[in-house]
């Protein structure tokens, strides 16, 4: 064999075992330890709804035309900021819920309502929701949304289902009196037919009086004032990592079902 077939002879053999030396290699592999890192918060927002100005007493004797101090403010208790709103729904005598226009018309007038620290961003018959202007601080407390309440000055008393009293007199004049069939007395110079009251016929407007020691005709008060109901609830949103229209319009949802 010559030189140089020799050579190619071995650079042949060479490139083999390169060859059957790739075959055989093995990837160096390595599985790390895992690293399970769990967040969990026990984070919320805490508020409360205060009225420094409210008497339970005063508004439970209350007098057409009368003035009460009513001041709800939305309290926090945490520390984080906010965005915060108030809802404010209005009842009639009967428990139900009915329109802030209805309930001026018949009860009473929410006076001082604060628009320069609350903007009114929802109402329809059942509702009025409030939100505030600005953001609420950790462990501050907003600006009253109103102030008072003001009764209707013409507030029309309703007949008093629980009372015992059902029998009264009316006064009438002589020509009615003496026309007048069941019941009746002259009293002083003065006229009365006995009537039966219950809650259709009550008459607000009418005086009834009843009959003292068979002798004497004194004022009874078969009616009472109705009762009525301002009924406010607050709300509240962080304010880290929310905008403002974001804020309202979670707000407004809460307040659409809560």
């Amino acid at each position: 064999m010559n030189k140089k077939k020799v050579a190619l002879t071995a650079c042949a053999a060479a490139l083999v075992g390169t060859l059957a030396v790739g075959g055989t290699l093995a990837y160096l592999t390595q599985v790390t330890n895992t690293v399970d890192n769990v967040f969990s918060s026990d984070s919320n927002l805490t508020g409360e709804l205060v009225e420094p100005s409210w008497n339970q007493e005063t508004a439970s004797k209350y007098v057409p035309g009368q003035t009460i101090a009513k001041d709800p403010q939305l309290k926090s208790t945490c520390d984080f900021d906010a965005y915060v709103a108030m809802k404010v729904v209005v009842k009639d005598n009967d428990g139900n819920v009915i329109s802030l226009d209805d309930f001026q018309k018949t009860y009473a007038t929410i006076d001082d309502f604060n628009t320069a620290a609350w903007d009114e961003i929802a109402k329809n018959d059942n509702y009025a929701l409030y939100m505030y202007k600005t953001t609420l601080d950790k462990n501050t407390t907003t600006a009253p949304l109103f102030t008072k309440v003001t009764t209707n000055a013409k507030m029309e008393t309703i007949y008093n289902k629980t009372t015992e009293v059902t029998v009264a007199y009316k006064q009438v004049d002589q020509a009615t009196y003496e026309a007048a069939q069941g019941n009746k007395k002259e009293v002083d110079g003065k006229y009365y037919v006995e009537v039966s009251v219950d809650s259709k016929s009550y008459d607000s407007t009418a005086t009834y009086y009843v009959l003292k020691d068979g002798s004497k005709m004194e004022v009874e008060n078969l009616g009472k004032l109705p009762k009525f109901d301002i009924v406010v609830t607050g709300y509240m949103v962080q304010a880290d990592n929310v905008d403002v229209n974001t804020a309202k319009t979670e707000l407004t949802n809460l307040a659409a079902t809560k």
